[in-house]
Formats: structure tokens, sequence, C-alpha cells
């Protein structure tokens, strides 16, 4: 694991998202060049190439693709899992499940002890009548983006509300319990004795409603905005969104604004949350909410990159001091150069 060099893992057609679109990919001419000229060689793969060979890859430095699609994301996942058993995977693991897992971001941030707002990882719905909760709450589903899934309620019964309508029967279950509740011939069983119509109904009933875990999480109020800050490794780019109007989402509303001057403890913020985690990128959304700064939300592959594309400055610390620089490049060219940053640094901690 020495020698500068990546595995270089895209999906189909070469394929690596990371930049405006789920289906646009980065330009990997670009990311690679600007690799090897930082020092790092390349050794491109696809996800079925190493599939393919995957009980031969060990002590390697494997870097990956990522995709939106479900299917595609489970493949994924179970091909890093087990490789990051005898490889080093960028991101590791845990920063790969919580994409679109806004329950395992909540276990994480609390196992490593990550200044956050406090939150509740429910799957039962029964389970809120054991918990002393202050109203408001903001309701989340565990996927979801730009503000969808995001609920603020005001009682219990807003909670329960929100519950049943996002997990709604479908036509054919409901058709099919009219069926077995009515419509059956009493049958018996020589070897379930303990069968019987009725039974059998009201336990089909429990197993068909199959409800979507949630969070709960603390409510700031009064806010008027919150952070996204894109850190590549040593670098710092951030965008202030305003919430959307009669509304106490920032996420989605499209409202942006590029501050000329930041405030250093957003920053100081970002600095102490990024090493907590160990990967060369990480998306934050900050909020203020006067008695200090807490993380809503984070991912470490395929996050949204605004806080760069519309930005012309970034900052980074100097002698212990925030500075902002000017810069406009290239996506490709900030990943290759973080990534080198970041790979370079486990190298020289090795040696």
């Amino acid at each position: 694991m020495n020698n500068p060099e990546i595995v270089l893992v895209t999906d189909k057609n070469n394929f690596f998202g990371q930049t405006r679109k789920p289906w646009v990919p980065i330009n990997l001419e670009i990311f690679i060049r600007t690799l090897n000229l930082n020092g790092i060689s390349v050794n491109k793969l696809s996800f079925d190439e190493i599939a393919l060979n995957i009980d031969n890859l060990t002590g390697k430095v494997i870097f990956y693709a990522f995709s939106q699609k479900s299917n595609t994301r489970e493949y994924i996942k179970s091909l890093i899992l087990h490789l990051q058993k005898s490889n080093k995977v960028i991101p590791n693991f845990d920063m790969l499940f919580i994409h679109e897992n806004k329950g395992y971001q909540e276990l994480l941030k609390k196992s490593l002890g990550v200044p956050s707002l406090k939150s509740y990882y429910i799957n039962d719905i029964n389970s809120i009548d054991k918990l002393n909760i202050d109203f408001p709450i903001v309701f989340k589903t565990p996927d979801g983006s730009n503000g969808n899934g995001v609920f603020l309620c005001h009682c219990k019964n807003d909670i329960f509300k929100i519950y049943r309508k996002l997990n709604k029967l479908p036509l054919k279950i409901k058709f099919d319990l009219l069926r077995r509740k009515y419509l059956r011939t009493k049958k018996t069983f020589d070897f379930y004795p303990e069968y019987n119509n009725l039974s059998d109904y009201i336990q089909f009933k429990q197993y068909s409603e199959n409800f979507a875990p949630f969070i709960l999480q603390e409510f700031v109020a009064n806010l008027k905005c919150d952070y996204r800050v894109l850190i590549l490794f040593d670098k710092y780019f951030v965008i202030k969104r305003l919430t959307k109007d009669n509304d106490f989402r920032a996420s989605g509303s499209k409202k942006f604004i590029i501050e000329e001057e930041i405030n250093p403890e957003i920053l100081n913020f970002a600095e102490l949350i990024y090493n907590k985690f160990d990967s060369p990128y990480l998306s934050i959304d900050v909020v203020d909410s006067g008695s200090g700064c807490h993380l809503i939300e984070y991912q470490a592959l395929h996050f949204g990159v605004s806080a760069l594309v519309r930005n012309n400055n970034y900052y980074q610390k100097t002698d212990n001091n925030w500075k902002r620089y000017d810069a406009k490049t290239k996506i490709e060219e900030e990943m290759a150069i973080s990534l080198s940053k970041y790979l370079n640094k486990i190298w020289s901690s090795q040696n």
C-alpha cells in the first residue's frame, strides 16, 4: 500500500458520477491526468472486472465510483464491503453506507462524538409514546434530498399522520387482505394444527405493514439559512442557502448566496467535523442556532457541487487563521488534487 498507485473503479461505460446530475459523469481524462501530474498512478477497472477478480485484490488502494440507481448501489455496497477486508477503500464503507441513509448518518455521528442536534432513529411508530419529545420536531425519511421527505411536526398526531401517509398499503395488498378476511373457505393442515384463517389473516396483515423507519430531529426555530460546506481535503468551499418562503427548509430552496466573508466559527466547526471522518471529501450542511453550530446532514460521495461551481473562492487555514483564496477550476481537477493530498498523507504516515 506504500506504492503511489490506486485502482480507480468505474461503472459501465467508464461512468464516474460526481457532478451536476446523477446521470452526468465527471471527465475521467482530466481527473486521471491531474492525478498523474500529482504523482499518482492509476489502474482503471470496472466494477464487473473487480467482481471477477475480487479475491486476488489485496493491499490495494481502491477509489470507486457511485451510482444513484438503487440496484447498482447495492451491487457496489456488496463489493466494497468485501474489498475493505484486505484493501484500503476510499471512501470507507461507513461513508458509502450513509448515502441515502440518514438514519445511519445519525448513528455514525453519535458513535464519533460529532456535535449535532438531538435525534431519534425509529422503526416502530409506537415507540414515540416512550419518548419525551420536545415539539415542534423535524420528521425525516432515511432517503431523499432537496428537502424531500422532511416535515415539521407540532404534536404526536402530526407524526402519526405523516407516517401513515408515507406508508400506505398498495391496492394489491388491500385487496388480498379483503380476500383473506372474507372470501377464503375454512382450511386445516394436519402438519400445522394451530392454523386458522383468522390468525393467518392477522399475521399476514401485520407482515404486510412494511413501514419504513424514520428520523426525528430537534428543530431549530427562526432559522433563515444554513451553510453547505464542501471540504476537499484542505479547501473549504462555502455557500449560504436561504430558507424557502414560509418554510423552515433551506435544502432545495435554490436560494444561494456567496458571502464575501464567512464567520470563522462556521469554518472551525466544518474543520472539526471533517477531522472526525476518514475521507478526502466531505459535504456538510451546517446550521448556527445562536448557541453553537450543528451538523444536519453529510455526504462523502456523490455530493452536490454547487458550493464549488458557483464559487470563485475557497477558504484554507494558514498559520491557524482562515484565509480566502481566489479560484475557478474544474471539479475534476479539484477532486484529483484533493485525493492526491489525502493519499500522500496516508503514505507518508506509513513510512
